[in-house]
């Protein structure tokens, strides 16, 4: 497969690490020198330093024989017009654009797909907000992936010390438990990995658990967590991430927990901080209910004036992502129960879980999913990166082409290298032991190395 990446922020970087993991031949085009010249020595791969909205540089891309074409600049503009042009050269083309403007994505949604040849548009702050919903949904406790159709939920969370998962096999788990689960992954000390029934847990590792919603509260009790109910909300940074969340606050009190939430609220208690005057007065207008400061959380003496300390749950969304950092960090040392913070990258997500902070959003790790997912073929539903990015997570449709048809699952595991979580079935959701055969029009959910995501695709899904 070959692949053409157009913008090499961050987020063009996480998925060409992806790709060249999985046997991508990548190509990048990055218009910033520096830029390029750093990632020519850290990645294996080609880098042309030039814009990639001309036509002669994409012909020395090698679009005529490229797979895909993914747009990632800073400028919405321009991922629409390089699409544009690649849609006259390659028409077969699989163009997928990033943009952050929604009327963008409206045009493309009443199209019907038919807009300057553009196959996918990847809308980043609706995917990253959606994360954080769901983990807000769950209680803040921990990251949550859920799937269409399918009741089970993953949550990914901490083993605490004082944890009776500490020291124990994860065989032993259900020593403790009477409900089906799976233990997807667990991270340890920087590593990741399919665990299997030896595995040994130990305190501050993060265990992903495959369960009901309602089974998965019982094991963060398990996991140490004190759960207390939620009662005052802060949300830092009212950009376009912090509106779609108070959005959902305002607009969704019928469901889960913001039911719960607004039914037990007597005063404002969902603070709002937005040191821009303008957002922050069309916040005040918007969100009678809320309390709005214009200011920065960061000013000396603010959180103490407006008591953010004792809020339950701090969510920090600003688009300075070292900023959401630190005021995290500082806000759970004086008090604050629960903090979201989003970050730049994978890898800032791994120091803010070490430093305290309970949920980390990944913005550019949360995008690149989404960009690897409709790379993955037409039947992949999903991808999903967990913990270092060595695993991922795939939905995947069993067709009439698939090798494992009729074919028990103990015949065909790679212990270690994939497993198989849960599969659909006209609308049933089961956890599949050795001896299940998959059939065609199955749904089924794999974790899996990077590496060979590729290949366990191909003889799950059968596409050619």
């Amino acid at each position: 497969m070959n692949a053409i990446i157009v913008g090499v922020g961050a987020t063009g970087e996480v998925v060409a690490k992806s790709l060249i993991a999985k046997g991508y031949n990548v190509t990048l085009i990055e218009q910033d020198e520096e830029i390029a010249r750093h990632v020519a020595s850290h990645l294996d791969c080609m880098v042309i330093n030039d814009l990639g909205n001309k036509i002669q540089v994409l012909q020395q891309a090698g679009i005529s024989k490229a797979d895909a074409l993914i747009v990632v600049t800073e400028s919405d503009e321009l991922n629409l017009i390089t699409c544009g042009i690649a849609e006259n050269l390659a028409p077969d083309l699989l163009k997928i654009a990033r943009v952050r403007n929604k009327d963008y994505l409206d045009s493309f949604e009443i199209s019907s797909g038919d807009f300057l040849g553009i196959d996918k548009m990847v809308f980043p702050d609706e995917v990253v907000a959606n994360a954080i919903i769901r983990a807000i949904e769950h209680g803040a406790i921990s990251d949550i992936m859920d799937f269409e159709s399918s009741k089970y939920e993953i949550a990914r969370f901490t083993i605490h010390e004082e944890s009776i998962f500490n020291g124990i096999q994860i065989s032993q788990i259900r020593e403790h438990v009477d409900f089906p689960f799976v233990v997807v992954a667990v991270e340890t000390d920087g590593i990741t990995h399919i665990p299997s029934g030896q595995s040994k847990l130990k305190s501050n590792s993060k265990i992903s658990i495959l369960a009901l919603p309602e089974h998965i509260k019982t094991f963060y009790t398990l996991a140490g967590f004190h759960i207390r109910n939620i009662k005052k909300i802060a949300i830092i940074g009212m950009g376009r991430i912090g509106m779609m969340i108070a959005d959902h606050f305002f607009h969704k009190q019928d469901t889960g927990f913001f039911k719960r939430f607004f039914r037990m609220q007597q005063n404002k208690n969902i603070i709002m901080v937005e040191k821009d005057e303008t957002i922050a007065k069309e916040c005040a207008k918007k969100y009678p209910d809320a309390l709005v400061y214009n200011t920065d959380i960061m000013n000396d003496g603010f959180i103490e004036e407006a008591r953010i300390n004792e809020c339950d749950l701090v969510i920090a969304v600003t688009q300075n992502y070292e900023l959401n950092m630190i005021s995290s960090t500082l806000l759970k040392n004086i008090g604050v129960s629960k903090t979201i913070a989003l970050v730049q990258s994978p890898s800032m997500e791994i120091i803010a879980n070490k430093i305290g902070i309970d949920i980390v959003i990944s913005y550019k790790g949360a995008v690149a999913d989404a960009i690897l997912s409709h790379l993955s073929g037409k039947n992949v539903k999903s991808i999903h990166t967990v913990g270092d990015g060595t695993l991922e997570i795939i939905e995947i449709s069993v067709t009439q082409t698939s090798s494992i048809i009729g074919k028990p699952i103990q015949d065909f595991s790679e212990h270690g290298v994939f497993l198989c979580l849960m599969f659909e079935r006209n609308g049933n959701s089961v956890l599949p032991n050795g001896a299940t055969e998959f059939e065609i029009g199955d749904r089924v959910l794999i974790i899996c190395k990077t590496s060979e995501s590729q290949r366990i695709s191909k003889m799950i899904g059968g596409e050619k």
